[in-house]
């Protein structure tokens, strides 16, 4: 076992306290108040009339010619515009290269620095949209379930604009899609707007399949009201059961007659089942449900089919969950839970109460054994993770903390224990290992429950950045390796107009690897892996920034303030 023991950051706290005391006396005398004047009444029109003053002489000489005045420059300002006067709604055009959002910022009620509104800025800091958006974001697949992965990126944004209803008291949104270089832009009309694999699906109204459907260059490729098996879709009452069961460029629709079907997107060609139900594809493989009469009792049994629309795992099972990583979650009558591979083999079973959850992060399994109150983990390959004596007590819910890569974390009495199947780890006063990158941990010692304190250090216990009150570590990362760590602090509140001495701005700071300062400042950094760029999100200004610190793009909310 190798111990690593790290000493608690101390803070010496000096207070003020006022101790002086001032009394005030002070004799005050009145003298008696005279008797006030009786006041003539008077009319209007006892009032003389005043003569009017000559105007004064005045020559002086104003200045209106201001051409030679030096525009005001902000200095932080690095950007131009793509012309004078309003940049309104995103237009079409093939010369802009890579676009990247920009934000103006606000205070939330809760004094949280946050992004407001949102315009479109080429990557040589060409302004091509003022702030005209309510949401400009990179598109991105959505999650299978939950806990899934992180989504895949699409190469095109989804832009928002939000309207208030005074009739309704609603907040209506209207969504377009742009490309990543803006040569191409949908109409700011559709109500939903979804991003498949190789489609994208754009509602305007699903009670009358008003859906279009276009593909990553703009190209319209068909609208749903068009095609021959629009009249046999079977709507709820939400657009999900349409537009929302995308996924390996097939889409899952219910059908009128209780049986669903599958589109292709890209052609738009259905295939027809006789399925009662069926899942979305994930890994070549969709859940598929059929409906049995035994005895005069109805049940339903589910099983799986390929991309060919033929069953691959024979319909046998009540319960059914989409593969993930090449394992899937079944349940068979009598309460038999079972992990299968694609074949419909059985990896490991439960019975009884128990419970499977499949744990995306570490490719791993947990078994809940419910009626004992014990968990038990597996990796992929079900092979125990057993945590060591230096733990606490096995009946703790959060005993184990799987990392990824092969790693876990316990707690113990004095800190935190990380090992794998081969090693083991403990670390004295630290709260909790959130990651680890080769040998590198993005941890948390010891403070106060309602604010971060995050620090980083080698798997030898060597301090990287240390631990402090409002910080908070997130990571740049690639193919498992940290890249640089960006730490972001705050308090209680951030006010932009109220600067009082209570005030206590938000600071960033960017470190590589190695704990070297990279950049700092006022404001909010974050990472976004779409552009490989550093957000930062200030006061009054957004900016862009490579991984070395150097501003890219700076533009001050003032920009886009007309004189």
């Amino acid at each position: 076992m190798k111990v690593v023991i790290i000493q608690p950051m101390k803070k010496n706290l000096f207070f003020a306290i006022p101790l002086m005391l001032l009394v005030l006396l002070a004799a005050c005398s009145r003298a008696p108040s005279p008797t006030p004047l009786p006041v003539p009444e008077l009319s209007p029109t006892s009032l003389p009339t005043p003569e009017p003053s000559p105007l004064p002489d005045m020559a002086w000489n104003v200045i209106t010619d201001y051409t030679n005045l030096t525009p005001y420059a902000h200095p932080l300002a690095k950007h131009t515009r793509l012309h004078d006067g309003p940049l309104p709604e995103l237009m079409p055009s093939k010369d802009y290269g890579m676009l990247l959002p920009y934000a103006s910022a606000e205070a939330s009620p809760d004094g949280n620095l946050q992004e407001s509104k949102y315009g479109l800025v080429t990557k040589g800091g060409v302004i091509v949209t003022d702030l005209v958006y309510d949401l400009a974001e990179r598109a991105a697949e959505r999650p299978r379930s939950y806990g899934a992965p992180p989504s895949r990126m699409f190469p095109a944004y989804k832009l928002a604009v939000y309207e208030f209803d005074q009739e309704s008291k609603r907040v209506a949104s209207w969504h377009a899609a742009c490309a990543l270089d803006g040569s191409w832009v949908t109409p700011l009309e559709y109500k939903s707007i979804v991003f498949a694999d190789d489609t994208i699906i754009l509602l305007r109204d699903y009670e009358t399949s008003d859906i279009d459907i276009l593909d990553y260059n703009g190209r319209f490729l068909y609208n749903v009201r068009d095609m021959d098996w629009a009249s046999r879709v079977a709507y709820g009452n939400l657009p999900w059961d349409v537009v929302y069961y995308v996924y390996e460029g097939i889409a899952c629709v219910p059908g009128r007659d209780g049986k669903c079907f599958f589109v292709e997107m890209l052609t738009g060609k259905a295939h027809y089942t006789e399925y009662a139900e069926a899942s979305p594809f994930s890994e070549g493989l969709a859940a598929v449900m059929e409906r049995v009469v035994t005895s005069g009792q109805e049940l339903e049994f589910w099983g799986y089919i390929d991309k060919g629309f033929e069953l691959a795992i024979p319909t046998r099972y009540v319960r059914a969950d989409a593969f993930f990583d090449g394992r899937a979650i079944v349940e068979l009558p009598g309460s038999v839970k079972q992990v299968i591979d694609m074949q419909g083999e059985t990896l490991f079973s439960v019975s009884g109460n128990d419970r499977i959850t499949q744990i995306h992060r570490d490719l791993g399994f947990t078994h809940d054994r419910r009626d004992e109150g014990l968990y038990d983990y597996y990796t992929r390959d079900f092979v125990e993770v057993i945590a060591p004596d230096v733990a606490l007590s096995k009946h703790n819910i959060e005993s184990v903390w799987r990392l990824g890569g092969g790693w876990y974390t316990s707690s113990t009495r004095g800190g935190e224990v990380l090992y794998s199947l081969e090693e083991e780890y403990v670390f004295d006063r630290v709260s909790s290992i959130h990651e680890i990158y080769g040998d590198i941990l993005v941890y948390s010692g010891y403070g106060y429950s309602s604010l971060g304190m995050d620090g980083v250090m080698t798997i030898d216990g060597e301090i990287i950045i240390p631990p402090e009150e409002n910080s908070f570590i997130s990571t740049i990362a690639e193919n498992g390796n940290a890249l640089a760590f960006i730490v972001n602090t705050h308090k209680d509140y951030i006010d932009l107009h109220d600067h009082d001495p209570e005030y206590i701005p938000s600071v960033y700071k960017l470190f590589r690897a190695n704990g070297e300062l990279i950049a700092s400042g006022p404001g909010i950094m974050a990472y976004d892996e779409a552009a490989g760029l550093l957000r930062v999100l200030g006061e009054d200004y957004f900016a862009w920034l490579d991984l070395d610190g150097n501003t890219l793009i700076s533009i001050p909310n003032l920009s886009n303030i007309k004189d």
